[in-house]
C-alpha cells in the first residue's frame, strides 16, 4: 500500500430523476449491487463490496433518506469515506448525484472515467 496521502474529489452527475426513485440505488445492497459493485453484502453496519474478486469494506456511518449515504471506508489509511448526495433543482426538475470519494493525486482522471462508467449504468437502470 502506497504512503502518499490520496486526495478528496467530488463528481457530479444529472438525474432526470426524483430522489426517491434514485436513492436505493445508493442506500440498498441490492441496488448498489446493480450499478457499483459485483456483490454488496451487508452485516449490520459493515458492507463488503466485491469487483473482480476483491473486497473492500466499508461501515455505513450515516444516511439521511432521500439526501445522502456515507460509508468509512475499513481497510484504507486516513479518513477515507464514500459519500453521495442527492440534491434537487427545483427550477429544472432534475436531481445531482454528487459523489464525494477518494484516490491517488494522478489517478483522480481515471477514478473519475470509472465513476462517469457506473453512473452510465445507473442511468441505465433507473431510465433518468
Amino acid at each position: 500500500m502506497t504512503t502518499a496521502k490520496r486526495t478528496a474529489y467530488k463528481v457530479e452527475f444529472f438525474f432526470r430523476s426524483k430522489p426517491s426513485i434514485i436513492y436505493p440505488f445508493l442506500a440498498m445492497p441490492s441496488g448498489l449491487q446493480q450499478w457499483f459493485a459485483e456483490e454488496v453484502s451487508v452485516h449490520g453496519k459493515e458492507y463488503t463490496f466485491t469487483w473482480q474478486g476483491s473486497q473492500e469494506r466499508a461501515e455505513l456511518v450515516d444516511r439521511k433518506r432521500e439526501k445522502f449515504v456515507k460509508f468509512q471506508w475499513i481497510d484504507r489509511e486516513g479518513d477515507e469515506y464514500l459519500l453521495m448526495e442527492l440534491i434537487p433543482d427545483e427550477l429544472t426538475g432534475e436531481t445531482i448525484l454528487a459523489v464525494t470519494d477518494f484516490e491517488n493525486e494522478d489517478e483522480i482522471d481515471d477514478a473519475r472515467e470509472m465513476w462517469a462508467t457506473a453512473i452510465d449504468q445507473l442511468h441505465h437502470i433507473i431510465g433518468g
